[in-house]
C-alpha cells in the first residue's frame, strides 16, 4: 500500500484489510491469523502479540513529542479531521474498538483522545472496517507524528490482554 495514501482508495481497500498501520506507515502483519469480513467477500489479517507490541512501542516512542504539542498544536496537527472537545484523561495510548461505537462516533472518540494528548489505537469493527480505514487515512493525510495513531484488525480482548490496557468505553468522557 501506498504510505502517502495517494492512489485510489478503492484499489487499496484489500490491501489494508491484510495490513495494519503503526508508525505513520502500512506495515505488513507479523501474524498470520486471518478473519472473514462479512457481507463483502473478503478477508482481513488478524492482529497478533508481536503486532500489538510494535503497535504499542510506536505510540510508546511518539508520546513525548505529541504531548509536547499542547492541545493547541495537537488542535492544528487535526485540523480538517472531523473533531469533538478534548476528553479528561492523562496522555497515555487509548485502546478504541470501532465495533463498540456507531460510524458516527468513531472520529470524535478518535480525534478526541488524541487532542487530550493521548496516542490511539484503533481497532475496526470487523463486520464493517470501511469508517475505520477512512478515518486512518484522513489522519494520515493530516500528517501526525509517526506511532501517534495506529489500526490493527483484532479484538478489543487480545489488545487489552497484549498491552494491559481497556477497550474506550463510550459511556465515559475519559
Amino acid at each position: 500500500m501506498s504510505t502517502d495514501c495517494t492512489a485510489d482508495w478503492t484499489d487499496d481497500l484489500i490491501e489494508a484489510l491484510l495490513t495494519h498501520y503503526v508508525g505513520g506507515a502500512w506495515r505488513a502483519p507479523l501474524s498470520t491469523d486471518m478473519a472473514d469480513v462479512p457481507g463483502v467477500g473478503a478477508r482481513l489479517v488478524l492482529a497478533g502479540p508481536a503486532d500489538f507490541a510494535r503497535a504499542g512501542a510506536a505510540a510508546a516512542a511518539a508520546l513525548p513529542g505529541w504531548a509536547a504539542l499542547g492541545l493547541a498544536g495537537r488542535a492544528d496537527a487535526l485540523a480538517g479531521v472531523a473533531r469533538s472537545g478534548a476528553p479528561a484523561g492523562a496522555p497515555g495510548l487509548a485502546l478504541i474498538a470501532a465495533a463498540a461505537l456507531p460510524a458516527t462516533a468513531l472520529a470524535p472518540a478518535v480525534t478526541g483522545r488524541l487532542l487530550a494528548g493521548a496516542a490511539v489505537l484503533l481497532l475496526p469493527d470487523p463486520a464493517a472496517p470501511l469508517p475505520a480505514l477512512g478515518l486512518i487515512r484522513a489522519l494520515h493525510r493530516a500528517a501526525l507524528p509517526a506511532g501517534v495513531v495506529a489500526l490493527l484488525h483484532g479484538t478489543a480482548d487480545a489488545a487489552a490482554r497484549h498491552l494491559d490496557l481497556r477497550p474506550h468505553d463510550p459511556d465515559r468522557n475519559a
